[in-house]
């Protein structure tokens, strides 16, 4: 894979430099080929893609195996369905004229049925129906023929798109087809069942139940139909073995689905071999192979109909459903009809073992007494007589809901059919007259039992009247039902009914008449769903120029989805962009991607890259217009956004020089860009990163523990309740700290932090004297704060970047963020030591590694992009050789550096030069010699929480350098050494950056700094010169809806000073800051710093958990101060028992007595709960 992807970019450097004529057509094949092999449908596509735009057409027996092997993940299934659409584009309505020898290779490459056969299966499997249709609608239009396996997945994506209509055409080319098998029939009649009940036609489905139960009689008691069932059994065994199984059907599905992982997982076919095959049989061959093995996976999902010997039977699935379906809709009286008729066609029934009396059994387990009544019902006015089991349930049931009126009809009942009632049935219906305090009532029943001489049923006998037929085939007929009804969802078929109507007029263009459809479906209360939204997108799209109409139902549908939590799916999404795109909505076209990353959904990039460059490519290019107002600012960003966005993901060229010998990395070579954004990882906070790397590896092998036991801290402050912090404010601050550099970070090649950044100023509209930069809060005077005043400083930056076209606007222009570039390159090692580029300096650095001979080393030529950044963070936290682990994708091998005794070191490092203490209490194992947990209040949990906003820098820092975290201890250094003229005056921040403002800790036991917050001036208008030019040196107002704020006072009309709000304090007022958590609480701080609140129940469960007798538990109290606090920091970076680590030697430290200390012990609940000195369990 590693050298496929060296291969991709060799070619894609040749075609941006203008080399196509390099490229050989051949080449180009088996290398997206060997992509698609591999699992890399992206870069097997975009091959493809090119070599059409050069005119190089691949035949479709080559390209169609690419097809194949990308239908077989979801994104790869996706990009095979757009690439025929765009190959089917140039074939269109006759467009290629085959009579010129000249389209000879282009009408080699038009689609066959094999390419949509395996396009319109990967869709199917991966329920993308809606994106199947268009393939299938693309069909005549480019004269491509049906074959058998066609009309198969036709009658799926039908059934999957609820297009009955569509289905009932397409039978009579089923029955009229040759040589279909009996699965391939029983697929279609299974997709016509299924829409059928979709659509909530119950009439249809149950008569094509009982059309088969018919025929299958017919054939069982018809002599040359069983000696046709007799031959049938031997083709089927010589030809098709197993198929006629629902069972043999999986596991053939499931040696196919193997086989074909096995043969995915082979190797690349040779070159040589592959340039001899050139008609690309073996391609060809391999294709069908894996078409064969998508279909076998169609096929299991087939659940409603079997064959028998080729006779179409039902199976218990479509009972269930039709069962369900039957009593959503209120038809009893169908309901039993269908029943009885399906008893007599398929075999005698006894009376309580018949399908109608599981049925009647379940809805009386369901607690549905009516419909069961009902039921019972029409047995007894249809002549079917019953068993006493029925009555006897539903009396009872009756008699449980002390409903005594329906107890007294159903007597009547039993007694006009003739059932006498058990012992039971009266002991049930006495003691519902006892409830009811109807004594007399009570001793008439008893009398009425005495005289009828009932005799008791013993408890073997109930329990076999209470369960009829348990033994049964029906049983499992029951059990079926009660778990569908009870998992499944009601069905609105209005819906389906209309959407049919909407795909209907918006196929044939008829938009008005589709939006009349969408206002009488509204009307009628049936809410769209993601498919009445794709057809009116698409049909919008196909009209063209109805941007606008998209654009609202882009607003009704975010409106559905926060209301009634409607699903986005993938086709619909892609449909709304695809137009945003179109018609340069850019602004809403970042929306919708912003929301399928969320999703997790694919984003094709080529595409919206080409459709943005063929509609927009002079868009903003090399204009300097005078934007006057926000609005215009804004769409020209969302424009320059969604270019970039669209485009293909930048990368930072890098020169790798490998130790062939001992296969490792020894140094890199690269320009400012790349030593940017390694210096911008000391800026990032705690929480920022373990929030990336658990991000990044989501759909990729767990990563090894990071940073100790922050993990944990981070864990314990996203399962903190609404009860626990002063507001959600306070936990969204801990979890996405803001990073104090991000107005640098911004400037990045590569910035990764993908932390919010600030978002603009929110001013009190009332008392205009409080602003804040956090969403969601209430000022002190008591009214929201969502003011969105006009940020004059903000339109002063865009104008400034407007001048340079979109790219950042650096002071000087030799400069980059942290490090100067002056042209030069710069020297990264393996222990990420920087240096500039030179000879002596790298001469000096190979000498001290050892290297003597040059020829040991091999220089390799790389990309990297965000990923291979994210990996050498990850890298950088966790190993000693992050270079080499991020190029060479190899383990770290740790060398044997001697860790760093926290406390000690840090005592002798620094003396402590704060007098500010917290108390806390310990509860030490004495045979473990460990700390099992610290009870602590608010103050010391959010001291600990307040070291997630904490930087990286800032960490080490604190620590002299001295972490024993991977090579950030390296990093750091690099960055402190480099020389001043390769560094620009940003490079202090990295070495101390502090916090962001309003992140600092009320009671912070470090000496971190907070970066201050600018005043800012607030103001309703600004005072503008007179466009005329006779009044020039005369200023008007100027009034903004919402007001301006700006950090000058100059040109701003009716000036007033505003004063921060803090989202931490309960009353809002920055001089009365408080920590992130909720006071007076006491919480639980495990040793590997699980932080959880404590209550009087969950104390006890917590020593419970701790499994260690109580007489073992010691309990001694600590002191934390600068000095104690800077050790638990650092046992918390690489130890697992972070309080064990950082506090064992403070533990036999005489105590100083502080303020906090009598509170402390007044409150405490640990004394308590040890007094009692419980049981240890054994």
């Amino acid at each position: 894979m590693q050298w496929l992807e060296r291969a991709y970019e060799l070619v894609d450097r040749a075609i941006e430099e203008g080399k196509q004529i390099l490229l050989e057509k051949g080449v180009l094949i088996y290398l997206s080929f060997g992509l698609a092999k591999v699992g890399l449908p992206v870069l097997a596509s975009t091959i493809l893609r090119k070599m059409i735009d050069m005119e190089l057409f691949p035949p479709v027996n080559a390209w169609s195996a690419v097809l194949a092997h990308m239908s077989q993940t979801a994104d790869g299934s996706y990009l095979a369905a757009e690439l025929i659409l765009e190959i089917g584009y140039l074939f269109q309505n006759n467009r290629v004229d085959p009579r010129k020898k000249s389209n000879a290779p282009l009408i080699a490459m038009k689609p066959n049925a094999t390419a949509f056969n395996i396009a319109l299966a990967g869709c199917l499997l991966f329920e993308t129906s809606r994106k199947a249709e268009q393939l299938l609608d693309l069909m005549p239009r480019i004269g491509a023929k049906a074959d058998a396996n066609l009309l198969i997945i036709m009658a799926h994506v039908y059934e999957r798109n609820g297009r009955r209509e569509e289905l009932k055409k397409l039978q009579r080319h089923i029955e009229e087809a040759p040589n279909l098998t009996d699965v391939q029939f029983r697929q279609f009649y299974n997709c016509l069942l299924t829409c059928h009940l979709k659509l909530g036609d119950l009439e249809s489905a149950s008569n094509m139940v009982l059309e088969m139960l018919r025929k299958a009689k017919e054939a069982r008691n018809s002599l040359a139909t069983a000696k046709f069932m007799v031959d049938a059994a031997i083709i089927d065994n010589k030809y098709s073995p197993g198929l006629a199984s629902p069972q043999s059907l999986r596991s053939n599905g499931e040696l196919d689905s193997f086989e074909n992982n096995k043969q995915s997982c082979n190797d690349v076919l040779c070159y040589k071999e592959f340039s001899r095959d050139r008609n690309f049989l073996k391609l060809e061959a391999e294709s069908k192979a894996i078409l064969d093995s998508l279909l076998a996976k169609l096929q299991v999902q087939i659940d409603l109909i079997t064959t028998v010997h080729g006779i179409l039977q039902p199976t218990e699935m479509i009972y269930v459903k039709l069962v369900k379906a039957f009593l959503e809709a209120g038809k009893t009286k169908d309901l039993a009809v269908f029943l009885l008729k399906a008893e007599r066609e398929d075999s005698p029934f006894s009376n309580d073992s018949s399908a109608l009396v599981h049925v009647i059994s379940s809805c009386i387990s369901l607690g549905w007494l009516d419909q069961a009544h009902d039921l019972l019902d029409e047995m007894r006015l249809a002549g079917v007589k019953t068993g006493s089991s029925v009555y006897t349930s539903l009396l009872k049931a009756y008699c449980r809901a002390n409903r005594v009126v329906d107890v007294t009809s159903l007597l009547r009942d039993a007694k006009k059919v003739g059932i006498q009632l058990d012992s039971s049935c009266y002991e049930a219906m006495i003691q519902s007259k006892v409830i009811q305090q109807d004594t007399h009532g009570a001793l008439q029943l008893f009398k009425e039992m005495k005289e009828a001489r009932i005799p008791k049923v013993n408890q073997l006998d109930s329990s076999m009247l209470a369960k009829p037929g348990t033994k049964s085939d029906e049983a499992a007929l029951m059990k079926g039902l009660l778990q569908e009804i009870k998992e499944g969802q009601r069905v609105d078929y209005g819906v389906h009914d209309w959407n049919n109507v909407i795909h209907f007029f918006c196929k044939k263009r008829l938009m008005q008449d589709a939006e009349k459809a969408l206002k009488k479906m509204r009307i009628l209360g049936h809410t769209p769903n993601a498919q009445t939204f794709h057809s009116m997108v698409t049909g919008y799209a196909a009209v063209g120029g109805k941007y606008h109409e998209v654009t609202e139902l882009w607003g009704e549908m975010k409106s559905l989805a926060s209301a009634i939590s409607m699903k986005f799916d993938q086709e619909l999404l892609d449909s709304v962009l695809y137009t945003f795109v179109r018609g340069g909505f850019f602004a809403r076209a970042n929306e919708v991607v912003t929301m399928m990353e969320k999703g997790n959904m694919f984003v094709d990039k080529y595409k919206y890259r080409m459709l943005f460059l063929k509609y927009h490519k002079t868009l903003y290019k090399g204009k300097a217009p005078k934007i006057q107002t926000e609005s215009q600012l804004k769409k020209r960003e969302a424009a320059l956004e969604c270019g970039m966005a669209s485009q293909e993901e930048q990368k930072i060229p890098i020169k790798v020089f490998i130790d062939k010998q001992h296969n490792k990395v020894v140094a890199v070579e690269s320009t400012k860009d790349f030593v940017d954004t390694l210096f911008s990882f000391l800026s990032l906070p705690l929480a920022t990163i373990i929030r990336l790397l658990t991000n990044h590896h989501q759909q990729q092998p767990p990563p090894p523990p990071l940073l100790g036991c922050i993990t944990n801290l981070y864990q314990s402050v996203e399962n903190l309740t609404q009860n626990d912090v002063w507001n959600s404010v306070c936990k969204h601050m801990l979890l996405f700290p803001r990073n104090p550099c991000d107005s640098l970070c911004w400037k990045l090649f590569f910035n990764i932090d993908d932390t919010e950044p600030s978002p603009r100023f929110l001013v009190c509209e009332y008392c205009t004297s409080k602003f804040t930069t956090f969403r969601n809060l209430i000022c002190a005077c008591g009214n929201p704060v969502n003011g969105q005043p006009h940020d004059l400083d903000w339109e002063l930056r865009m104008k400034s970047n407007s001048n340079n076209n979109g790219h950042v606007n650096v002071d000087d222009s030799k400069c980059g963020v942290f490090v100067k570039e002056n042209g030069s390159l710069f020297l990264v090692f393996d222990d990420l030591a920087v240096v500039p580029s030179s000879l002596v300096t790298s001469v000096q650095m190979l000498h001290q590694l050892g290297y003597s001979d040059l020829t040991q080393l091999e220089q390799v030529t790389r990309t990297i992009g965000k990923d291979e950044i994210l990996n050498l963070l990850k890298y950088t936290l966790t190993s000693y050789e992050p270079l080499t682990n991020m190029v060479l994708a190899s383990d770290s091998k740790k060398k044997d550096k001697p860790l760093n005794p926290f406390a000690s070191a840090i005592r002798v490092m620094r003396p402590a030069t704060s007098e500010s203490k917290m108390d806390i209490k310990i509860l030490q194992s004495k045979s473990q010699n460990k700390i099992m947990f610290a009870e602590a209040k608010e103050d010391f949990v959010d001291f600990m929480f307040s070291l997630l906003t904490i930087p990286l820098g800032s960490i080490v820092k604190q620590l002299g350098g001295n972490t024993s975290v991977g090579c950030v201890d390296n990093l750091y250094k690099s960055v402190e050494t480099l020389d001043s003229s390769w560094c620009t005056d940003s490079r202090s921040v990295l070495l101390n950056p502090g916090v962001a403002p309003q992140y600092s800790c009320p009671n912070q036991l470090l000496n971190i700094p907070e970066e201050e917050l600018p005043t800012y001036y607030y103001g309703k208008g600004t005072y503008e010169p007179e466009p005329n030019p006779y009044y020039s040196n005369r200023k008007r107002e100027v009034t903004w809806t919402g007001g301006v704020i700006s950090k000058s006072n100059s040109d701003i009309a009716g000036v007033k000073l505003l004063t921060a709000l803090d989202p931490r304090s309960p009353k809002r007022l920055k001089e009365s800051a408080v920590g992130f958590v909720r006071r007076p609480a006491l919480y639980a701080v495990g040793d590997d710093l699980r932080v959880r609140p404590l209550s009087g129940d969950s104390c006890i469960s917590y020593l419970k958990e701790l499994n260690v007798p109580i007489d073992d538990l010691e309990i001694k109290v600590i002191s934390i101060g600068e000095a104690e606090a800077l050790s638990l920091l650092g046992a918390s970076l690489t130890s697992k028992q972070a309080l064990t680590t950082g506090l064992q030697d403070f533990l036999d430290v005489p105590r100083q007595e502080s303020n906090l200390a009598s509170k402390y012990m007044r409150t405490s609940r640990l004394d308590d709960l040890l007094k009692e000195e419980p049981n240890p369990e054994p």
